[in-house]
Parts: structure tokens; C-alpha cells; sequence
């Protein structure tokens, strides 16, 4: 589905892990699931069928030129029912498109990307599966028509910043700004301690046609922080974030999120268990019947590894409605097996 968790440093693969490819390198990740959810049949879902390429070339300068593509595809989603057609769905899309260059001065990146502030929902996030629909996770997973800038590593701190600039219309009933989006951050570690921040606000005609979750017709912000400490090998991580939606509109509506993790590995064992506490507020009764509005939710899981590129997982997630909002309480139990290249 939509995350992978336990402090994976997403924003470290705009950085360090393209940086280091000395040639093009092939990789890719596959992923089946069987997953019971509420009031739903059992399914078998194909999930994160992800291939891609990265590599590097020398520039004159010393520096390094960048580049990126990276696409999934889905056979059993968007439209289901696809196991008995002969002909498989159609539901390719692009995760990533990009080049840039990096050195001494940093990394520069232009084109589709994968978002840096998802570092700070990975160090809380779910496995795979969200009885909630990931309301914790308001962030877009990746920025198109970005030009984005990494510091090179202080001491254990990075930075960056984004612009995002869609383009369009001067005028007309789909008038762009002269920007769509910015956004700025960064990452902090050292030893035991991680920390993640980011802040980014994008308009009401970006999100329209990029994003589907609350808020989705009008410009939004967010700012969110997450924190993680390695107790000896028992991780605990914590987190906050606030999206502000519907910031042109006559009645704004929020969601703020507090979240917490604790992992452990126990030989080829990873175990988790996370909470999620979501505190709405929405002025406009219009928007409470477009939203997913839970109260909370919780995810237990473990996965085993099977080796150094395969391993087999399973989650139970389960989220409470807010009740008056129409939002039903859910559960999902997953078993899943991931191969990766």
C-alpha cells in the first residue's frame, strides 16, 4: 500500500543512496498481500510492484551528474476483479522521473521525486496496511514539477528545500499562481537520537489535481516533527504534524496528529506495535461528510526475514469512527511477502 515504516530515512533517498551509485543499477520490489478487512471478502492483492533505475555519471567538475526513474504497477487494484480477465488492468503509474547533481556544494534534483517530508511520518508510520486510509500520513508521497536542493551533511544535520511550480494558465478558470508549492526541512542524527522536520504549503490548484485526501479543492500546509531513540536495540519514536486545509475557504478544518512507535528486532524477527491519535477540527458541516474522520488507531506486526532481499510479514491494524461523522470502525489483518532487487 501507500507506506513502508520503521524509520526507513525516506529522505535519504534523495541524497546519499543516488549519490553513491558509481553505474545504473536496476532495482525493484514486488509484493503480495491476503488481507481481511471489516465487512469486506478476503483479498489477494498484488501490492508495490516497483521497478526502477538510478545511477550516476562523472561531470568535468569533479561533481556527479543524477538520474532517477522509477514506476508500479498494480494488476489486481484500481477496478479489482482483474484475476479472471484476460487482459490485465491498466493502473501503471510513475513514482519518479528526475535528474540532477550533487558534490561538495550539495544535491540538486529536477523533475518528479520522492517527497523528503515522508521522513518524518516513517519513524511512525504503519507496515502496510491503514484501517484509517493512512489519516495520519497527509503528506503527498512524491512532488512533481520540483526543483529541489539538499545540504551536504553538517555534522549530522541536512537540509533542504523544494519548489514546486506546475505551470498552466495565466488567467482563466484554472489559473496558477506563479508557484504551486514550497517546501523546507531537514534531518538531524546522531548516535541513538533521529530527528525529523519539514513544513510545506502547496495551493488550492495543485492539490486539486494531486492529492484526494482532506482539504483536496482549496490550498493547504503542514508542518510535522518526529523524534527516534534506539534504547539498546528497543526503538521508541514519537511524532506531530498539523495540516491546515481549506485556507481560502470561510471555514478552515484541520487534523492533528499525534503518533507513537516502539520496534525491536529479535534475532531475524522485527516487532511493532503504534498508535495513532487524530484530533479534528472542522467549521464547515459541509466538509465532515467528505472526510475520513477516526478518532484513533493502533497497528501490531511483525516481519521475518528471510534473507537479505526477501522477507514475510503480518499486521492488524484498527482505527475507531469519530461517531456522527458516518466513519464506521475498521480493522485490517494482512499477511504479506516482499522480494526486492
Amino acid at each position: 500500500m501507500k507506506k513502508s515504516l520503521i524509520a526507513l530515512a525516506v529522505a535519504g533517498a534523495m541524497t546519499a543512496p543516488m549519490v553513491a551509485q558509481a553505474d545504473a543499477t536496476l532495482y525493484g520490489k514486488f509484493e503480495m498481500r491476503v488481507v481481511s478487512a471489516k465487512d469486506k471478502a478476503l483479498e489477494v492483492q498484488s501490492d508495490d510492484f516497483r521497478i526502477g533505475l538510478k545511477g550516476d555519471s562523472e561531470l568535468n567538475s569533479g561533481a556527479k551528474a543524477l538520474y532517477g526513474f522509477e514506476m508500479e504497477y498494480n494488476p489486481d487494484s484500481a477496478g479489482g476483479f482483474t484475476s479472471h480477465k484476460d487482459a490485465p488492468s491498466n493502473t501503471a503509474s510513475i513514482r519518479k522521473a528526475f535528474v540532477g547533481a550533487a558534490g561538495d556544494f550539495g544535491t540538486v534534483l529536477i523533475g518528479r521525486i520522492a517527497n523528503p517530508a515522508e521522513a518524518v511520518v516513517a519513524k511512525v508510520g504503519n507496515w502496510s496496511e491503514s484501517a484509517s486510509g493512512f489519516a495520519y500520513d497527509q503528506n503527498p508521497d512524491f512532488l512533481g514539477s520540483t526543483i529541489a536542493y539538499v545540504t551536504p551533511d553538517m555534522g549530522g544535520f541536512n537540509g533542504y528545500a523544494a519548489l514546486i511550480a506546475e505551470g498552466g494558465d495565466d488567467n482563466g478558470a484554472q489559473k496558477q499562481e506563479n508557484n504551486s508549492g514550497y517546501l523546507v526541512g531537514g534531518n538531524f542524527g546522531m548516535d541513538a537520537l533521529s530527528i525529523s522536520a519539514a513544513y510545506w504549503t502547496l495551493n488550492d490548484n495543485y492539490t486539486k489535481q494531486a492529492l484526494s485526501t482532506i482539504g483536496a479543492d482549496d490550498s493547504r500546509t503542514w508542518a510535522g516533527i518526529s523524534a527516534a531513540y534506539d534504547f539498546g536495540g528497543v526503538n521508541v519514536a514519537l511524532g506531530y504534524s498539523d495540516l491546515e486545509a481549506g485556507l481560502k475557504a470561510k471555514d478552515p478544518h484541520s487534523v492533528k496528529t499525534t503518533s507513537l512507535l516502539v520496534s525491536g528486532k529479535v534475532s531475524d524477527v522485527t516487532l511493532w506495535a503504534n498508535y495513532h491519535d487524530y484530533n479534528y477540527e472542522v467549521k464547515d458541516t459541509n466538509v465532515s461528510d467528505k472526510v475520513y474522520q477516526y478518532d484513533n488507531e493502533f497497528g501490531l506486526g511483525a516481519a521475518y526475514s528471510l534473507g537479505a532481499q526477501a522477507s514475510l510479514d503480518v499486521e492488524y491494524t484498527s482505527a475507531d469512527g469519530i461517531k456522527g461523522t458516518g466513519t464506521k470502525d475498521n480493522n485490517i489483518f494482512s499477511v504479506g511477502y516482499t522480494v526486492k532487487f
